[in-house]
């Protein structure tokens, strides 16, 4: 196997595989409800017939595409609301890196950079471009895509299942049911938590992706004699 391979390995696990999986255990227990899951569990945990390389492949299989189909409803739902979002925060970040680089530009005595942001490519055409002459830098970054990919999957699929659960607890003739309610505040604190670090973790790579291609583009110092890394 090519080892240009791997990397997209990893994204698809991490970006594709483990946020479907988390959401199918995560789904169990909104339809079937935490004390009958518990109850499942403890009688079928002596059952390791149940927990075989096949199922664990046909799970894994079946979350890939739960994410895949969950990338394209997030895609819908939050389009406008993240699209503004990460206009602001790449003008943001690309302020921020053309200051900082000025800076280091200034320490080797070099004259500052008259960059503006239509000067600059796509974010997503500069790190495609990086891979050939940064490998290990693009793949740190495209890990924190894969990261912030996992984020939004999960904080779609937590957003449906709030909503499950909201519709099975009004039906049980308890309102005030303690599992239904714990989980519907493990949900919406889970939802927010990953809304934040989904953010973050743009944030991360867009800045990454900024700097690298400053330093590529416009080396400094000893970066001058050494202007491709692996």
């Amino acid at each position: 196997m090519s080892l240009s391979l791997v990397p997209q390995i990893f994204y698809d696990l991490i970006a594709r595989v483990m946020p479907g999986a988390l959401l199918f255990i995560t789904g169990f227990v909104t339809f079937v409800g935490p004390r009958e899951t518990v109850r499942i569990i403890v009688d079928t945990s002596s059952k390791q017939e149940l927990f075989t390389f096949w199922t664990f492949l046909a799970i894994s299989i079946l979350s890939y595409f739960l994410s895949l189909l969950l990338s394209e409803i997030d895609s819908i739902l939050w389009e406008k609301i993240r699209g503004k979002k990460t206009k602001a925060k790449t003008k943001q970040c690309l302020n921020k890196c053309i200051t900082e680089y000025n800076s280091l530009r200034k320490l080797f005595g070099e004259p500052a950079l008259e960059l503006k942001n239509d000067d600059f490519p796509s974010i997503y055409f500069m790190h495609d471009n990086l891979r050939p002459y940064s490998a290990s830098e693009t793949y740190r970054l495209l890990k924190l895509r894969a990261e912030q990919h996992l984020c939004e999957i999960l904080f779609t699929g937590y957003f449906f299942l709030s909503i499950i659960n909201i519709w099975y607890w009004s039906r049980t003739s308890t309102l005030f049911l303690m599992d239904r309610a714990l989980l519907e505040i493990v949900l919406i604190v889970a939802m927010y938590s990953f809304w934040k670090t989904g953010d973050k973790l743009e944030r991360f790579f867009i800045l990454g992706t900024f700097r690298e291609w400053l330093f590529f583009n416009f080396p400094v110092g000893v970066m001058k004699n050494n202007p491709q890394k692996s």
